[in-house]
């Protein structure tokens, strides 16, 4: 049981920082998916935004969800320190509902990590028609040359 408990706190601190992280880089992640580089302007795409938008609440609830496994850590090393069955169906009771709350969470963060891989998705489909639009216009132009 301590090294259950163990994991999860590892897990947990590993995981608050990961997200604390790439929650304060999101603009530059989005700018990475989007190849915003390639046109540098001062102006924010609306795809943009809304990645990065993304990405904070994904580092937000990424958070939330580490500091409740840190919290299951904690519940589990109680219950074998105590060796007491009271206080042990105690804990067990409330792990059960931090476990649901991660599990809610998990759930929003495939809703927004969902979203994300759309935009990103959308974006490259709507790059490869316009490429597709420019090398169709540049075709139809050398045919008419000769």
């Amino acid at each position: 049981m301590h090294i259950t408990s163990a994991a999860l706190a590892v897990s947990g601190i590993i995981l608050i920082i990961g997200a604390f992280i790439k929650g304060i880089y999101a603009r530059h992640t989005a700018e990475k998916w989007i190849h915003v580089m390639e046109f540098p302007s001062v102006l924010v795409f609306k795809d943009e935004f809304a990645l990065v938008d993304d990405f904070r609440i994904i580092s937000f609830f990424a958070i939330l969800i580490g500091a409740s496994l840190m919290g299951l850590a904690k519940i589990g090393c109680m219950a074998s320190w105590k060796k007491n069955v009271e206080f042990t169906n105690v804990s067990y009771k409330r792990s059960l509902v931090r476990v649901t709350f991660v599990m809610f969470l998990a759930l929003i963060v495939r809703y927004y990590t969902l979203d994300a891989k759309a935009i990103y998705s959308a974006r490259i489909t709507k790059k490869a028609q316009v490429d597709y639009a420019k090398f169709k216009k540049e075709m139809n132009q050398t045919e008419s040359k000769f």
